[in-house]
Parts: C-alpha cells; sequence; structure tokens
C-alpha cells in the first residue's frame, strides 16, 4: 500500500478515517452539517439539482484558478491576486487566509470543551 514506508512501519487503512473526515470537517465545516436540513426544505429533487449546481460551479472556479494561475505563472493565492488585482487584493486573500485560521482554531477549541 505505502511501498516507501514498507517493513518500517505498520500502518492501516482504519486508522487512516479518523483524519481524512476531520480535515474534510476542516474544510466543510458547519455546511455539512446544514445539508441535511436544506435538503428538507428544499425537497430531494430541488436540493439535488441545488447540490449538483454548487458542484459544478465549484468545478468552474477551480478550474478558472488554475487558468489563471498558468498563464500569470503564479503558485500560490497571494502572487497570483498581487498579479490580478494589485497590493489591496494581495491584502484581501491574506486577511481571508489569517481568518480562515482564526476560524478553524475556533472549531478545533469549541469541539474540545
Amino acid at each position: 500500500m505505502y511501498p516507501e514506508f514498507r517493513g518500517q512501519v505498520n500502518i492501516q487503512p482504519a486508522m487512516d478515517w479518523p483524519f481524512v473526515i476531520n480535515l474534510g470537517n476542516s474544510i466543510v465545516s458547519v455546511s455539512f452539517l446544514a445539508m441535511p436540513y436544506c435538503m428538507k426544505q428544499c425537497g430531494i429533487l430541488l436540493g439535488s439539482l441545488l447540490l449538483a449546481a454548487s458542484a459544478m460551479l465549484g468545478r468552474v472556479a477551480c478550474d478558472l484558478l488554475l487558468k489563471a494561475a498558468q498563464a500569470n505563472r503564479k503558485r500560490t493565492y497571494e502572487h497570483l491576486a498581487l498579479s490580478t488585482f494589485g497590493a489591496p487584493g494581495k491584502l484581501l486573500v491574506e486577511l481571508w487566509y489569517e481568518i480562515k485560521c482564526w476560524k478553524l482554531n475556533v472549531d478545533r477549541q469549541t469541539d474540545r470543551q
């Protein structure tokens, strides 16, 4: 399964799931818990349609970011924002990163209590 660790460490695939779920919870956060409520309010057909549209828009956004990064030969959001929007864009992206990190920290602290 992991050839570089063969014979060195006993890695079991079942042990990876808590880490995967924790990472998914950190990325998706509260919207994962709100999804059943939204599906109940919208109905199964409209809820599924909105979920598919959201996934498609997310894919389009990722494709646009990738194309912009390749066209400008930038590897980070900060440098891409700097080349696209100038210094205010870079500052906005950096503030967004700081707020996201702060939010994840608050989420982890509230989970422990």
